[in-house]
């Protein structure tokens, strides 16, 4: 058998379980050159024996000092959720990152940041296209600065993560994990309020439960098999009409990975793999409520690697999509609280309303096509230089589509009325009783959009006695903003006593963002619009479209597409054999970021195709920009320390910045037309000022201890253990903030109009806040069992915020991190 084929079977066989449980070397990346001294490798090693959480990738990224997580899991209030958390590299918006697999772009397009289950205009949406489970990844590489020309389509980082392949003998793993509210401490600032169940952001109770199989195989000499299926489960139950219901979540992972090695060490990989998200939503009075969000996606890949004469060759072919869907009534209706609408509330105020209905359903879609080509030649000498030439390019092809199945109606102010004659409008009206005076109408509609996209890539590593130089320049077009984008890379380092004790490393980088889909499909859709209607002699008349609606439409065109441009400059020194520091100054511009503005009232043709309507339309520039510095440094080990039995190793790590920025979020970009009139102004500090005005305080300081230890194996009721005992120690430095403190409060603003009239508007008042210092410690406990020659039973414990600390969730007010937590997982491997 191959050299090739042996080696790689030998290292996938740590997919299921492995027999050894070394110390894990944190930042592990022995590659010193200029582009890859600022990434981070994190093996199955790493994976199995560090904090899993939900068991998906953010979770194992935590203790990075360039990488901030927000896990909405992790939240106090939210405890019960298993979505993948939300990864901000270098500050960058978590969006903005390229998440690949196995070399192929796992990134959504259509609206990644919205999360709003009951938003009548979208549904929510999310940034992977598939949510990978850990199970499957091999390794994961995180590139954060100083990044190769061979990745492009971001402005904040690159996760490039590398699934597994079967091992020289067959292995079966099944394993189990759980946890729930009554292992967990919560921290809640207003407890009768939470301890109700109202809404899906308080969930006092919650039970999680995961389950996988994953089956690895050799078919022969040449071809191996690898079968997954992967289950997490959440049930959450909600307050409704008096009592509770359960909400549900669901996340499953089906994978099929087929890989055959050829005579000339070539290899062929095939894999399918398909991960579907669904969870139930209701209000709590609102009959028939009841919603469905679908989400998650599907790929079918084809990789074919081969070393030439002197080029390494890869290349993938790649199929994928996602989708984002609701399933729900396509009505909304606010009726008066009356004998014959006996459900609502009664409110303080004395006018009750029984809310009834759905915010319709919706489903967008994204399918694409991707195929790519790398070649990585061999050292070579040119002159006094040993070279190393990477180059490549990709094409592809992504199509989005909107789907309203039907219009979706939402009715508001009812009028009573003891004698209204409904006229054959019973939906809508009570006779007798009340009827609803307006609607607003989402109208059924298909909108479509595509892009075109293709890259190529040509860098090349030199390396001169003590110096190193990689120049690289990367070409990025699309069909959807038209722009020829070009990006340099120039990254060197130089190791001035000629080996890697001590490595010098700087670079200049420029890095484009992507183009989202979902603005295109915005721009293609028709503007809501609202009708009104009376009665005549008490009888109920027809339905009559208004002009006066402020609808929105969105204009994307001319816009050039949004980059950042990076300086680095940074030190990796190693100590003799005792410990590494790394230091790291990082400066980013970001510039030419989407922006929007309010043009003029446009005139439109209402779908009747007689009456017209107005709108306000939505322009977008690159008015945008945002600068900030990063500094970071990393302690940690050449290799494991040894004392008695134990391997131990650790890494310190922190980083600070200062940052200023302009820059609207996703969903500051995409506003929906059911919110209230943005003025653009708050009041703070005694005065109303432009909300892009807010001063900035300084962003929040953590220092990062991971501790881990690895036993020599030891007898437990006379069978051979290993065990392994991992430590992060969070420790967050107080700061100031300014937030909103009570979005109850909020202040009278009036402005004059351009016709002298005047208009009022309600704002939000912001104050400085003050955030304590805190530190939590979250521990991981592995037990390996060998009970038989090839038979492993591993039972780990991880506990969060061991000492069950009270903090603040990152710059939020009175909400709180949950306090200490128990995963309780088993899996046995044979």
């Amino acid at each position: 058998m191959k050299t090739k084929l042996l080696l790689s079977l030998a290292t996938a066989q740590i997919l299921l379980a492995t027999t050894e449980l070394p110390v894990v070397i944190v930042n592990g990346n022995d590659n010193n050159s200029s582009t890859e001294v600022s990434s981070t490798k994190i093996d199955r090693t790493k994976i199995d024996n560090t904090m899993q959480g939900n068991g998906f990738i953010s979770s194992i990224l935590q203790d990075n000092p360039n990488i901030k997580v927000t896990d909405i899991s992790k939240n106090s209030n939210t405890a019960g959720e298993i979505t993948p958390g939300k990864i901000s590299i270098h500050n960058a918006p978590f969006y903005d990152n390229n998440f690949m697999i196995d070399g192929v772009s796992n990134n959504s397009l259509i609206d990644p940041n919205i999360s709003a289950v009951q938003n009548p205009y979208d549904v929510p949406g999310n940034e992977n296209q598939i949510f990978l489970d850990l199970d499957l990844i091999e390794e994961v590489t995180v590139y954060d600065s100083n990044i190769s020309a061979e990745y492009g389509n971001f402005t904040g980082g690159v996760i490039d993560a590398k699934t597994i392949r079967a091992g020289a003998e067959p292995k079966i793993k099944f394993s189990y994990g759980h946890t729930s509210d009554s292992l967990t401490k919560l921290h809640i600032a207003n407890k009768e309020e939470f301890n109700k169940a109202k809404g899906d952001n308080n969930q006092p109770k919650f039970k999680k439960n995961f389950y996988n199989i994953n089956v690895s195989t050799p078919l022969n000499d040449t071809d191996g098999m690898v079968l997954s299926y992967n289950r997490k489960e959440s049930t959450i139950p909600g307050a409704y009409f008096g009592g509770f219901k359960d909400k549900e979540r669901l996340n499953e992972s089906y994978f099929a990975k087929f890989s055959h090695y050829f005579k000339d060490d070539s290899i062929l990989d095939l894999t399918g793999t398909y991960s579907p998200y669904e969870s139930t939503h209701f209000n709590e009075y609102v009959k028939d409520s009841d919603t469905k969000i679908k989400g998650g996606g599907y790929s079918l890949k084809a990789n074919y690697e081969k070393q030439l004469d002197n080029w390494e060759l890869i290349t993938n072919l790649a199929y994928n999509g996602s989708r984002n869907e609701r399933e729900s009534l396509d009505y909304n209706k606010k009726w008066l609280k009356t004998n014959t609408k006996d459900w609502g509330v009664d409110n303080l105020d004395g006018q009750s309303f029984s809310n009834e209905g759905g915010s319709g359903n919706v489903e967008k879609t994204q399918q694409g096509i991707t195929y790519n080509l790398k070649l990585k030649s061999d050292n070579y000498e040119f002159g006094d230089f040993s070279n190393k030439l990477k180059t490549g390019f990709d094409v592809g092809y992504d199509n989005a589509e909107y789907d309203r199945k039907n219009d979706t109606f939402y009715y508001n102010n009812p009028t009573l009325n003891h004698l209204v004659i409904c006229n054959g409008d019973y939906s809508s009206c009570v006779p007798r009783e009340q009827y609803f005076t307006e609607r607003r109408i989402y109208k059924a509609e298909k909108a479509e959009a595509s892009i075109v996209s293709t890259s190529a890539y040509f860098e090349n590593q030199m390396e001169y006695g003590i110096f190193e130089l990689t120049p690289g320049v990367r070409f990025d077009y699309n069909n959807y903003l038209e722009n020829f984008d070009i990006a340099y890379r120039l990254n060197g380092s130089i190791k001035p006593f000629k080996d890697e004790s001590t490595v010098l490393f700087a670079g200049a980088n420029r890095y484009y963002g992507k183009s989202f889909l979902g603005f295109k499909l915005r721009e293609a859709r028709i503007p809501t619009y609202d009708e009104y209607r009376g009665t005549s002699s008490n009888i109920l008349e027809s339905w009559g479209s208004s002009s006066d609606k402020d609808s929105n439409k969105y204009v994307f065109s001319n816009l050039d597409t949004p980059y950042t441009d990076e300086i680095s400059i940074g030190i990796k020194q190693d100590f003799s054999d005792s410990f590494r520091a790394s230091l790291k100054y990082v400066k980013r511009d970001a510039k030419k970021s989407f922006s929007r503005h309010k043009g003029d009232y446009q005139v439109f043709t209402m779908p009747d195709g007689v009456n017209k309507g107005y709108y306000k339309p939505t322009y977008f520039g690159n008015g945008g920009y945002s600068s900030s510095e990063i500094y970071s440094i990393v302690l940690e080990p050449v290799k494991p320390i040894r004392f008695s039995n134990v391997n131990f190793g650790y890494m310190l790590a922190t980083s600070w910045e200062k940052s200023s920025s302009n820059i609207d979020t996703y969903d500051d970009l995409i506003e929906n037309d059911d919110t209230e009139q943005d003025v653009g102004k708050v009041y703070y500090d005694g005065r109303f000022i432009d909300a892009d005005k807010i001063p900035l305080e300084k962003d929040p300081k953590s220092i990062n201890l991971h501790l881990n230890f690895a036993f020599d194996e030891m007898n437990l009721f006379n069978v051979p253990v290993k065990m392994t005992l991992n430590n992060i120690i969070n420790y967050n430095l107080k700061y100031h903030d300014i937030k909103i403190t009570d979005s109850n409060n909020k202040r009278t603003y009036v402005e004059t109009l351009p016709d002298g009239s005047t208009r009022e508007s309600d704002v939000y008042v912001y104050e400085k806040v003050k955030f304590d210092d805190a530190m939590t410690l979250d521990m991981k406990l592995v037990f390996d069992f060998k009970v038989a020659s090839k038979q492993h039973l591993v039972f780990s414990t991880e506990i969060n915020n061991v000492f069950d600390k009270v903090q603040n969730v990152e710059k939020e007010t009175n909400k709180y991190q949950v306090g200490r937590q128990f995963w309780f997982n088993v899996a046995y491997n044979f």
